[in-house]
């Protein structure tokens, strides 16, 4: 386990680890999944090695969650129910506060995530100028759900508010 990989060092030391076939974790603070191969791209390392160690990237955002005893419905604007995707007619619910809440309508957190998996077309794009967004839309394509459509989910559900999705999405 390294704690984050902030430099070309603590990489190299990453993949060589996952080269002897150590399971390695770490964090490295992008914005989305598919940036993640980008950036070890831009640190310095080689588009063979990152492709024949990496397994997967998981992006994660932390999102306030509704207290489920003080639900009531919330009222969203236009623009971000357009921006998330959500029809002018879905009902999306909140926290009010309440004793078990403390007043707040928040009661924990909820990860908020998307996962890539490093399928072999996704490896097969791993060159030096590969862009995030091509590596983001193949991802899709190979059934990723993205973060921003993973919060509006989490919505619908009623686990965080629509304005709390806004918040962590990522586009």
């Amino acid at each position: 386990m390294i704690g984050e990989i902030r430099d070309e060092e603590t990489a190299k030391i990453a993949v060589e680890s996952a080269l002897t076939g150590h399971l390695v974790l770490s964090t490295l603070h992008t914005n989305s999944a598919a940036t993640t191969i980008t950036r070890f791209l831009e640190i310095g390392i080689e588009p063979y090695m990152l492709s024949s160690t990496l397994l997967g990237v998981l992006a994660q955002r932390l999102a306030r969650s509704n207290c489920q005893k003080c639900l009531i419905e919330e009222v969203v604007d236009p623009s971000i129910r357009h921006v998330m995707g959500a029809t002018p007619n879905e009902v999306f619910y909140k926290g009010a506060g309440c004793d078990a809440c403390k007043q707040r309508g928040v009661k924990g957190r909820h990860a908020v995530y998307e996962l890539l998996v490093m399928s072999p077309t996704i490896k097969a794009m791993v060159t030096p100028h590969t862009e995030a967004a091509d590596i983001q839309k193949l991802a899709i394509e190979e059934g990723m759900t993205p973060l921003t459509a993973h919060a509006l989910h989490l919505a619908r559900k009623k686990v965080i508010s629509l304005a709390e999705a806004y918040r962590v999405r990522l586009d």
